[in-house]
């Protein structure tokens, strides 16, 4: 609710603020409408949890990369735009749910929310990191699923001679990128289950022998309140998957 908030007013600032002939003003508010989209999403998707009847929009499977879009890497924001944008890094850094996760990454994570598509060098001028720490972060971001590298091979007509020596990465749907990252988290936490089930199931086959031992009943509890949170997980997962 605080980002939906905080981003409705950042739209609302930029087109009072702003003229649409403005270099950044296209690419930001259409990028801020889509984050708020998704945020509003993600709202529903928890009342889905509890709501079968609720439906949830699939993201358009025919959005693509286009040459405007690789164009744009290069585009300098005008600097009202370029301190909207400023706004939004600094709120998810240090005032969103966001918050806890590692400061230079999330620079960059968000960068991919306001930006698209990118290239190293473009994330290095952003942010003043170095290559090599661009280059880690972007490892991450595409191992969580957040982020692509684009083929150059098979987007070959829209990729621009001076583009075509460097890695180019996006994300160009902010809805598939969040929700892949979900169920990749979601996936991870399900790889546990049979683990925790053979020790749930070993521990009640030793009840005779253990059930008096010091903390038998409360690790017994522990893990039949795992096995409930699994419920929501698997749910969780299905319906990430339908999202995407």
């Amino acid at each position: 609710e605080k980002e939906i908030q905080f981003l409705k007013n950042e739209l609302s600032v930029l087109s009072t603020n702003c003229s649409k002939d403005q270099k950044g003003y296209s690419l930001l508010s259409y990028r801020i409408s889509e984050i708020i989209r998704v945020f509003e999403l993600y709202q529903m998707f928890l009342e889905k949890l509890t709501n079968d009847e609720i439906v949830l929009e699939k993201e358009d499977p025919t959005k693509k990369i286009t040459l405007d879009d690789i164009h744009r890497v290069d585009e300098i924001f005008d600097p009202e735009i370029k301190k909207i944008e400023d706004d939004i890094i600094d709120f998810f850094s240090f005032n969103s749910a966001y918050s806890t996760m590692d400061e230079l990454f999330l620079e960059i994570y968000v960068y991919f929310f306001t930006r698209n598509v990118l290239t190293q060098e473009k994330i290095r001028q952003l942010t003043g990191l170095s290559l090599g720490k661009v280059s880690q972060i972007i490892g991450a971001l595409i191992e969580m699923n957040a982020i692509e590298e684009l083929d150059k091979v098979k987007m070959h007509d829209i990729i621009p001679e001076n583009k075509s020596r460097q890695k180019i990465y996006s994300m160009n749907s902010i809805q598939i990128s969040f929700f892949k990252s979900a169920l990749n988290s979601g996936n991870n936490i399900l790889k546990s289950y049979n683990h925790f089930k053979s020790l749930r199931d070993e521990l009640k086959i030793k009840k005779s022998k253990l059930k008096n031992r010091c903390g038998y009943n409360e690790v017994l509890q522990v893990l039949e309140n795992y096995f409930k949170l699994m419920g929501f997980f698997d749910k969780s997962v299905k319906i990430f998957r339908d999202l995407i």
